[in-house]
């Protein structure tokens, strides 16, 4: 099954969807800085805030060059090399794999348990290749 969302009223309707599988997510490409830009702070906190209640952690793989992380104590993040971050996000949750284009704003949802699974195989092996701490100055946002 593959859905397509558009508009920053798609990827909240993403962001409802993932919360409402009540599982782990792992990230592949984030900026946050562009993130907070296109959907607001206000966005991320309360998905955040939904997401701490549910008990869903998430690790995300993000540049060693970037400005912005969350500390909320549901992610943890590693780094990979700036040269190697590809910064179209994909997502990976239940039997799902959500890959978000930036221009135009297009969220493409795709339900499949081996999709997703490949996905996750991937980013295990991308996350032991990320470093725990980037080289760049961070804002940490709580």
């Amino acid at each position: 099954i593959v859905e397509v969302y558009r508009g920053i009223e798609g990827f909240k309707t993403v962001l409802k969807d993932m919360l409402s599988t009540k599982s782990d997510l792992i990230w592949l490409g984030v900026d946050e800085e562009k993130f907070i830009k296109t959907f607001s702070e206000t966005v991320i906190r309360q998905h955040v805030r939904r997401q701490k209640e549910l008990g869903i952690k998430e690790r995300i793989l993000t540049s060693d060059e970037t400005k912005i992380i969350y500390d909320t104590g549901t992610a943890t993040y590693r780094f990979v090399p700036n040269k190697f971050f590809d910064p179209t996000p994909i997502a990976a949750y239940s039997d799902r794999v959500m890959n978000l284009v930036w221009e135009p704003l297009t969220i493409v949802l795709m339900k499949n348990r081996e999709l997703a699974d490949s996905y996750r195989k991937h980013f295990e092996q991308l996350w032991k290749l990320g470093k725990i701490q980037p080289k760049s100055r961070l804002r940490e946002i709580k």
